[in-house]
């Protein structure tokens, strides 16, 4: 509705816009658009609290994410100390339009992405 009446359409959390000039609205991107978004920022507030308390592990390192997946490295003896402040940094929870919805995070503990 708000690609056909102004040409912009918004994410559902942060309001990050995009343009849609006329002859680029096509119907499924425009749709994917704000939830696209909205989990890019919600996985990007989570990745920023986890930067923000990265120090808490003795050598943690975030290695890679892929879409709404993190791989972490971390001594062996720290796995489970990594795994609880991952499940803390990324579980919210997010208000729009009137509706408060949780986000919750899974998080496992293998010795390669393999494992997991």
């Amino acid at each position: 509705e708000e690609a056909t009446r102004d040409g912009r359409v918004k994410s559902f959390l942060h309001e990050r816009s995009r343009w849609f000039p006329t002859e680029q609205r096509d119907p499924t991107v425009v749709k994917n658009f704000p939830i696209q978004s909205s989990a890019a920022d919600i996985m990007n507030e989570g990745l920023w609290k986890l930067w923000q308390r990265r120090h808490e592990v003795k050598d943690l390192k975030i290695l890679v994410q892929v879409h709404d997946a993190l791989v972490l490295e971390c001594n062996e003896d720290d796995a489970e100390k990594t795994k609880k402040l991952l499940v803390e940094c990324m579980t919210d929870e997010y208000t729009f339009r009137g509706v408060t919805m949780p986000f919750t995070c899974d998080a496992k503990v293998g010795r390669s992405w393999a494992d997991v």
